[in-house]
């Protein structure tokens, strides 16, 4: 004996535009609310992008070192490279095309160890004649690896890095402006989305019932 729950047919279509038409007439007096509530989730789309893109930039900008070392047989044409001999060159990694940096990290080109450049006339380059042992002189100014910047005092990494931790704190406020602004139009959205759905559902009891009321005697005979 088969179920009848695993027999039973779909009865119509899965979408009936005639009667998509017969009920957006019930939208209609309501249509100001019904635009608002679009925009309203549009705006929450495009928060919703904004999140992962605010975490994106606070890592590629500010928390990891802007410069990096690739081996190439001639110097490259982004990244403002600096040549340090030997086919190596220190490229400024997030002025590099994508593209391009992928192609060197598969083929084994580019390093993961990233690096601090200072230039000569930067005002960081007191921390230079500081500390040799942790900056290597190369043409127009010095670079620091990651690994070796962790030496220095908190003060002086703290001001080297001043500009990164500015960043990161404005990018900070940022995320939990939008966080806010996520939670209030969500509220909002949610709330008139489910008052214009309310009214339209009345509506359309209202004018059931009216019909219902007009029909003759023998038809529900």
């Amino acid at each position: 004996m088969t179920d009848h729950f695993e027999t039973d047919d779909v009865m119509g279509k899965a979408f009936d535009a005639q009667l998509m038409r017969r009920l957006l007439r019930f939208l209609k007096p309501y249509r100001l609310l019904f635009v608002v509530c679009v925009v309203l989730t549009i705006t929450l789309a495009g928060i919703e992008l904004a999140i992962p893109y605010i975490s994106k930039t606070a890592i590629d900008s500010y928390m990891t070192l802007s410069h990096s070392v690739v081996e190439l047989p001639a110097p490259p044409e982004e990244g403002s490279p600096i040549d340090l001999g030997e086919g190596r060159y220190l490229v400024e990694t997030l002025t590099v095309h994508p593209e391009t940096r992928r192609e060197w990290e598969l083929a084994g080109l580019l390093r993961t160890e990233r690096f601090l450049f200072v230039a000569e006339d930067a005002e960081e380059a007191v921390y230079a004649d500081q500390y040799p042992d942790v900056f290597q002189p190369v043409p127009g100014g010095w670079m620091a690896s990651n690994e070796d910047l962790k030496s220095l005092p908190a003060r002086d990494l703290e001001a080297l890095r001043g500009g990164s931790i500015s960043g990161i704190l404005r990018l900070a406020f940022l995320f939990g402006f939008i966080l806010v602004s996520r939670f209030v139009f969500g509220v909002l959205q949610v709330y008139l989305l489910q008052y214009t759905g309310q009214l339209v559902m009345y509506d359309m009891r209202r004018e059931i019932l009216g019909h219902v009321l007009t029909l003759p005697l023998r038809f529900f005979d």
